[in-house]
């Protein structure tokens, strides 16, 4: 996830992809194949994150991505894009 980082970087300053309220990327309608396999890398390592976090302090997976996109919501940067409780795209 580290050296994946400026990928993601890039890819959320483009508007190609934007983060969900379940704590995992998204594509957007100018997402490319690369940014769709950049997504789908990172939402498998996240989600094994949520399960050992979960474990460890006896929580749900859930719980713990909520926390994770709320955190990565208070930290982004203007333009960057989340999808809001009722599924649409915004704009920080």
């Amino acid at each position: 996830m580290k050296a994946r980082l400026p990928d993601v970087l890039t890819a959320k300053n483009s508007g190609a992809i934007g983060e969900g309220l379940n704590g995992l990327l998204s594509t957007r309608d100018k997402a490319t194949d690369s940014d769709k396999k950049l997504v789908a890398d990172e939402n498998k390592d996240r989600l094994i994150i949520f399960q050992m976090l979960a474990k460890k302090t006896g929580g749900e997976p859930s719980d713990v991505a909520k926390k994770f996109a709320k955190g990565i919501a208070a930290k982004a940067k203007k333009g960057h894009w989340f999808k809001n409780s009722s599924g649409s795209w915004v704009s920080k």
